[in-house]
């Protein structure tokens, strides 16, 4: 049985865990913000709103959120501030509503015990973190079975970031089609990952049936599906750039080769995925 210190440090140390959807501290530290803000151009700035635009429309929690509006929506994106007091309302109306269905309880039998519960809660937890280290173990031992699609265009999209970022900040030289080609590039591998099959492994110990498998297939497609969005938008600044010869002309020719590379997987995989979703009638 683990003590209460010592879950809580159990739960720090998986601050750095892959299976951790946020890398924040549960240290209680003061956020320190930065005292110079780039500024964005007009143009940058138009380059975010058409990203986060294709975000938006796919994601039904940010949908909910802000009531299906893009312009609040965007707002927060713009002050971190106001994204943070959606979150928070968000949590206040899920804890009333958690409240509401306890109270509406009936009988005493049913009312969750303090003491039993953390013990319980630990136990539990005790099992997650074996859980877990046992799946990182796994991971490690299953490598070589990577995502080589994934792979491929995260070596891709960090290539691109460094040299766009070095271009900005050395060069200071600011281009609308350059900063298209660094924001959407990284959504490319971000995607890939969202439908990976590498993500199997997380549902290892679930029976899989064809309904599951289905809304698998579903999930995957629509990753792709964003993937090919986003590295169409990259592609097309990348052409531009050549056009433009905006140096270094040579490594944007390297990159669009890639990306046409890309565009072919993830269309074959995108393939795959609608002939398991929609199989051709014999």
């Amino acid at each position: 049985m683990l003590n209460k210190n010592n879950l809580f440090n159990k739960f720090k140390d998986l601050q750095n865990s892959p299976y951790a959807f946020s890398n924040h501290s549960i240290k209680d530290e003061e956020i320190k913000k930065p005292n110079d803000r780039y500024e964005l151009s007009n143009e940058e700035r138009k380059v975010l709103r058409e990203q986060h635009l294709t975000i938006f429309e796919n994601d039904e929690t940010m949908q909910k959120m802000f009531k299906n509006d893009f312009e609040e929506y965007f707002k927060a994106v713009e002050d971190p501030d106001i994204m943070e007091k959606k979150y928070q309302e968000k949590i206040h109306n899920l804890n009333l509503e958690n409240e509401s269905i306890n109270t509406g309880i009936g009988d005493a039998d049913d009312f969750w015990d303090p003491i039993g519960g953390i013990d319980e809660f630990e136990d539990i937890a005790e099992d997650d973190i074996l859980n877990n280290s046992q799946l990182s173990k796994k991971q490690n031992s299953s490598s070589e079975k990577k995502d080589k699609l994934y792979e491929k265009a995260f070596q891709w999209s960090v290539s691109i970031h460094k040299l766009c970022q070095n271009i900005y900040e050395n060069d200071s030289q600011k281009d609308k089609d350059l900063f298209r080609v660094m924001v959407n590039a990284t959504m490319v591998s971000a995607k890939i990952a969202y439908a990976s099959d590498d993500n199997e492994l997380f549902f290892d110990d679930i029976e899989h049936d064809e309904e599951f498998d289905l809304f698998e297939a579903e999930l995957s497609l629509k990753g792709y599906t964003l993937a090919a969005i986003f590295l169409q938008r990259t592609r097309e600044s990348l052409l531009k750039l050549i056009e433009k010869k905006f140096r270094p002309t040579s490594e944007w020719k390297s990159i669009l080769k890639m990306a046409d590379e890309l565009v072919l997987d993830i269309q074959s995989k995108m393939v795959d995925l609608t002939k398991k979703l929609h199989p051709p009638r014999n």
